[in-house]
């Protein structure tokens, strides 16, 4: 019994961000640096995320560019300090985006909430183990720095970083983002 406390103490305390990639049948566990290899067609990203509420504003950040740059940020760095990450940078919508903004001064703000139609900006897949959402965003159409479709694009490799302050203080730290390159063959 107090072990069993013990194990749900730590995973409610230590929250890790994790993403995967999907891409036709393969599925990629994406690392912090890590060069990915992708072919020019649709892809998905995995990730958890827990509810927004009105109390807990739990989102996923996704910042896409052509331009290296947006990876020198350094851990326990506040969010207003990350051009990308201010207040005002999220790139505003009312359902899930319909494409990847590529842009080294915004950020895609990912937010989902079963009961609010306005919160829904990515696909739900399901639960994991401690209850955070399962959610999918299909990436299909690039915008921004690079406008076209993912197949289409002149572009041979894009930089993404993905943050979800797990403790919502606002402070960029080393468990809550990933930083990565998609290279397209």
């Amino acid at each position: 019994m107090i072990l069993l406390f013990f194990i749900n103490f730590l995973i409610q305390d230590i929250k890790t961000t994790e993403l995967k990639i999907i891409q036709n049948e393969d599925t990629i566990f994406v690392s912090d640096l890590e060069n990915i290899n992708l072919e020019k067609s649709e892809f998905t990203f995995e990730f958890i995320l827990q509810e927004y509420t009105e109390e807990n504003w739990y989102s996923a950040r996704f910042t896409a560019s052509t331009d290296p740059v947006i990876f020198n940020f350094e851990n326990n760095t506040l969010l207003n300090n990350i051009l990308f990450f201010q207040p005002g940078a999220g790139l505003a919508t009312t359902e899930s985006y319909k494409s990847m903004y590529l842009t080294k001064n915004a950020c895609h703000y990912i937010i989902y909430n079963n009961k609010n139609y306005y919160a829904k900006r990515a696909e739900y897949i399901g639960k994991n183990f401690d209850g955070r959402n399962i959610l999918q965003w299909n990436i299909n159409n690039f915008s921004g720095d690079v406008d076209s479709s993912v197949e289409n694009a002149e572009v041979d490799k894009i930089y993404i970083v993905l943050f979800i302050d797990q403790n919502l203080n606002n402070i960029i730290e080393e468990y809550e983002y990933i930083r990565f390159e998609i290279n397209f063959l």
